[in-house]
């Protein structure tokens, strides 16, 4: 997505980027008053504590400074060349990002079945959005927000097996697809599928239908015993109930071996993978 001023679109992914912390409203509105009209307009952005610290722009210095109250109550701050400096309400304003407006939103336009029970996996960072259904393929949505590490993304899809096809939908300008994809997840970033508009937030329906089939193509076994299959999420699946139930994990090759004898257990119609095939989806022991 081409960055646009006045593109709501764009604003509101760089501000959930940044995170929920209270931001100066004046240099926004400056800068975006469109695009920030309608997001407190929507309820994405809402108005938040009266800043103590604020940008000085009675100078070409670029510095902060410290508001104080003067003798009146007045609201000012001290700049080294232009001397004290008065702050309006609106030069004290500040707004920040709704996690809520935002969790309800990722619901409604990803259409999210009923019941939804969204849940936090990581603290502010990572959330279950819910189950969908696009065509014929049930979707498992996760939410990502900002750069995640590795570990922290292991940590959350095991906690949330896909139904078929898991999405995880991202901010983070890289997220780690090839990790995802061994555990049945896809990475999708916002701004491949939501359009720069300036009168909405829009998906693009058709290009997202169109990401999920092609998860599902690669997901789905393809062929019964003797054929070509998609081994990846079988494996994930006997190593997930083996953690299910308490077994150890001390490396790679001992994994793959145990796995091996008790395929048929799991995928009596799929011939097991070889050894190394098996190891190469496994994740680092202690991971």
């Amino acid at each position: 997505m081409c960055w646009a001023p006045e593109d709501p679109a764009t604003l509101l992914l760089a501000i959930i980027e940044s995170g929920f912390a209270d931001r100066p409203a004046a240099p926004l509105r400056a800068e975006f008053p469109t695009a920030l009209a309608y997001l407190e307009q929507i309820g994405a952005l809402k108005p938040s504590s009266t800043l103590w610290t604020v940008w000085c722009t009675a100078c070409d210095k670029d510095h902060d400074a410290t508001v104080e109250l003067d003798l009146t109550g007045k609201a000012r701050h001290f700049c080294p060349e232009a001397g004290w400096v008065d702050d309006n309400d609106e030069d004290l304003a500040s707004l920040r990002l709704d996690r809520e407006w935002l969790l309800d939103w990722l619901e409604r336009t990803f259409s999210v079945m009923p019941p939804r029970r969204r849940r936090m996996l990581l603290s502010d960072r990572i959330w279950h959005i819910g189950e969908a259904v696009l065509g014929r393929t049930s979707v498992t949505v996760i939410f990502a927000r900002s750069f995640i590490r590795r570990s922290e993304l292991y940590a959350a899809i095991m906690q949330v097996p896909p139904t078929e096809v898991g999405v995880v939908l991202s901010t983070a300008a890289e997220v780690a697809a090839d990790f995802l994809a061994v555990y049945g997840y896809y990475a999708v970033n916002l701004d491949q599928i939501l359009l720069p508009k300036t009168d909405g937030l829009v998906i693009d329906q058709g290009r997202f239908a169109g990401l999920i089939r092609a998860f599902a193509r690669k997901t789905r076994p393809t062929a019964r015993r003797g054929g070509r299959h998609s081994e990846a999420p079988l494996i994930v699946e006997v190593f997930q109930a083996r953690r299910t139930r308490g077994a150890p994990y001390s490396s790679k090759s001992a994994e793959a071996n145990e796995i091996i004898s008790e395929w048929a257990d799991h995928h009596p119609d799929f011939d097991p993978p070889g050894h190394s095939t098996i190891r190469k989806q496994l994740p680092n022991p202690g991971l």
